[in-house]
């Protein structure tokens, strides 16, 4: 147990991957933080900060999550999780102003 306390929900499964990942953050910068200090790996860690299980693509909703299979989850700290989410916004947004530029409507 964290001092941070259980997770709400999905004990069981968050135990299990945070186990898996001996309870280290595994953002590795999608963050967008290089994460110098400690060779390139967030070194957020429990029992002293908060990490929470979420997909390891960042782009999948928080609605969508739940049908990510639990190999394809990882162990994020909620500051490096909040900035991947931010970044693939981001990346996302770019992708469909980019296509709408390039769908122009066909001359008659």
């Amino acid at each position: 147990m964290s001092t941070w306390g259980d997770p709400i929900g999905a004990t069981g499964l968050w135990y299990r991957v945070t186990e898996r990942q001996q309870g280290v953050c595994h953002c590795t910068g999608q963050c967008g933080r290089k994460h110098t200090k400690t060779e390139g790996f967030c070194d957020h860690r429990l029992p002293w900060d908060r990490i929470v299980v979420a997909p390891t693509d960042a782009s999948i909703s928080a609605a969508e999550a739940f049908l990510v299979p639990e190999t394809e989850l990882t162990a994020w700290c909620e500051p490096c999780l909040d900035g991947a989410r931010a970044i693939a916004r981001r990346v996302e947004r770019e992708h469909r102003q980019t296509e709408s530029l390039f769908n122009l409507p066909e001359a008659s």
